[in-house]
């Protein structure tokens, strides 16, 4: 079976069941950018960012970066990870955050 080698900031976001948009916005969000700082980044609008990190506050049931940052770095956020490029390795299986354990952590 093929799958993906991801590092655990990719485990999280997926375990999370986050949209492309968040994907590539949170980690900009997790080093303490600012909306137009990323909007800047990632070529969108900061309007785009504005919209998706309302996403991310519903989606977690939070309602702060902070609290996000605070609940992601206890379920293992690597604060000073980035995103890389996945790599496909040949595993017998992929262990990780259960998507309960993670939402658990947000209610």
């Amino acid at each position: 079976m093929v799958r993906t080698m991801l590092t655990r900031n990719e485990q999280i976001m997926e375990d999370l069941k986050l949209s492309a948009g968040l994907r590539r916005i949170l980690p900009l969000l997790m080093q303490g950018l600012s909306n137009a700082e990323i909007a800047q980044q990632l070529y969108v609008t900061e309007k785009n960012v504005k919209w998706h990190t309302g996403l991310l506050y519903k989606q977690t049931g939070l309602n702060s970066r902070a609290r996000i940052m605070a609940g992601l770095a206890k379920i293992g956020w690597q604060m000073d990870a980035k995103v890389s490029e996945p790599k496909f390795v040949v595993v017998p299986q992929v262990g990780g955050l259960s998507v309960g354990a993670a939402n658990g952590l947000f209610k």
